[in-house]
Order: C-alpha cells, then sequence, then structure tokens
C-alpha cells in the first residue's frame, strides 16, 4: 500500500472511486429496479432483440430468483469501474490538474443525475433491465480501446492516412481485439 501511496495521483484515484462507489452505492441501494416496455422482450428472449444481454439474465435467472436486483448491482458495479478507468486515461492522457480532473469526472456523471430529473419515467439507467445499464459504459471502454489502437498503429508505422480509413481502422481494431 505504500508504494502505491507514492505514485502521483494516487489519493486523488482514491477520493474518486470512494465517490463513485458512494454515487451508484446510493443508486442501487435508493431507487428500484425499473422495468419497462424492453424489459419483458429481454427477459423472453425475443429474437429481435440482442442476443447476449437475454443470456445474462437467463443465467442470472437461473442461479436466483432475485435476478433482477443482482444485475443491477452489476450494472451500477461495471459502470463505477468503467467511468473511473476511462477518467483516469483521460486524466493521465492529457495531464489534467485536479480541478479539471473533477471537471470530466461531473462530464461523466452529469447523464446518471439528469435523466432522472429531466425524463418523464424519472429512469435511473443503471437500476433498469436495459442494454443501456452496460452499453453505456462499454462505449467508454471502447473509446479508450479505439485510443490505444490508433496510438500502437502509429507507432508500427501504419500512416495516418490509412487509420482515416473507417475500414481499415475496424481492422486494425478487430485484429488487436483478438490478440
Amino acid at each position: 500500500m505504500s508504494h502505491f501511496m507514492h505514485r502521483p495521483h494516487a489519493k486523488l484515484d482514491i477520493v474518486v472511486a470512494a465517490i463513485l462507489i458512494c454515487f451508484f452505492g446510493y443508486l442501487f441501494l435508493a431507487f428500484p429496479v425499473v422495468r419497462l416496455g424492453d424489459t419483458f422482450q429481454y427477459e423472453n428472449q425475443f429474437v429481435t432483440r440482442e442476443p447476449v444481454y437475454p443470456l445474462v439474465i437467463q443465467l442470472l435467472r437461473f442461479l436466483t430468483p432475485h435476478y433482477d436486483q443482482v444485475l443491477v448491482f452489476l450494472q451500477n458495479a461495471f459502470t463505477a469501474v468503467a467511468i473511473f478507468v476511462f477518467w483516469r486515461f483521460v486524466r493521465q492522457e492529457f495531464c489534467l490538474n485536479i480541478v479539471t480532473s473533477f471537471v470530466v469526472l461531473a462530464g461523466l456523471l452529469v447523464q446518471y443525475i439528469l435523466t432522472p430529473m429531466m425524463s418523464e419515467s424519472g429512469l435511473i439507467m443503471t437500476n433498469a433491465i436495459l442494454t443501456e445499464g452496460f452499453s453505456i459504459p462499454l462505449f467508454l471502454l471502447f473509446i479508450i480501446l479505439a485510443s490505444c489502437t490508433i496510438t500502437v498503429l502509429v507507432r508500427l508505422g501504419v500512416s495516418v492516412e490509412r487509420l482515416a480509413n473507417p475500414w481499415m481502422f475496424l481492422f486494425w481494431l478487430t485484429l488487436l481485439c483478438v490478440f
């Protein structure tokens, strides 16, 4: 632990992790599981829906009768981790100071604050049985992966012109994901 505390910004990482744990812990504990029209389709594995999320629901149903609460817990925990990883990546890549770091953190959390206040349903995305509970944090991780992919490819000598071709970029990104 002492080695960790000597790293620059180690205390800031702990503070931000604590903020995220408290924020998403509060959302999980204070608000109920939300079921909307799409929830029925995911729970009953409609073929018009993405296959992975309904399979996760079925697996959790098999493991526990409280599958919906476990799923919402996982969505909140995954979102907190993804936001932390993305925030830390942005802070390091752009050498942000503490104030700017907290502005970025606020920007990442604003959708989880404003959506319940502004939407008619009062939807808390991480408490809903919807793919958005996982897809929004996955998008943040995708941005990191895409940025790292570009950095690696440029260092390997791939020209920027070739990276500008979206199909070529997706090819390299897929290749990097496989390995």
